[in-house]
């Protein structure tokens, strides 16, 4: 009589086979985690871009930073970065339009770049004089006699 030996381990095509399904897994996985690496550094570079571009137009409206136009000025305390500034006039007298473009200096295919774009008071105009406002509020009768109509109507 002839008896039958139970197997109790595995085969060896059964290993080769879920050696291939682990290594296809591991190549899918690895390619996923490059394109999560990617899209982070590039998340990372538009936040460093738009913070960047706020910065510099938050400088041109206090002053510190002349609101003149520049092209592609590298930044000192960003290596890497450089800025455009450009300037326009409006329909407006005393309002200007400041667009900052900042983008990463790297030869890539989707480098970071951004622009922001703002009317803003004329820098180079003077500002007025405390006696200059007071002359302003009291020649406009419309409204210091529409706010004492409101005042005085009370039962």
């Amino acid at each position: 009589m002839i008896s039958k030996r139970k197997s109790i381990g595995l085969s060896l095509v059964e290993v080769v086979l879920a050696m291939a399904i682990l290594a296809g897994a591991m190549v899918a996985l690895s390619q996923l985690i490059g394109l999560g690496l990617r899209s982070a550094a590039e998340a990372r570079d538009l936040t460093r871009a738009q913070i960047l571009a706020e910065s510099i137009m938050a400088e041109i409206a206090i002053g510190t930073i002349p609101a003149t136009s520049i092209s592609q000025m590298a930044v000192d305390t960003e290596p890497g970065w450089l800025v455009s500034i450009t300037t326009g006039t409006t329909l407006q007298d005393g309002i200007i339009q400041v667009i900052v473009v900042t983008e990463r200096q790297i030869e890539r295919t989707n480098a970071a770049r951004f622009q922001l774009s703002r009317w803003m008071r004329d820098p180079s105009l003077p500002l007025p004089t405390d006696e200059e406002l007071e002359e302003d509020s009291s020649s406009n009768s419309f409204l210091s006699s529409n706010s004492e109509s409101q005042a005085g109507g009370g039962l």
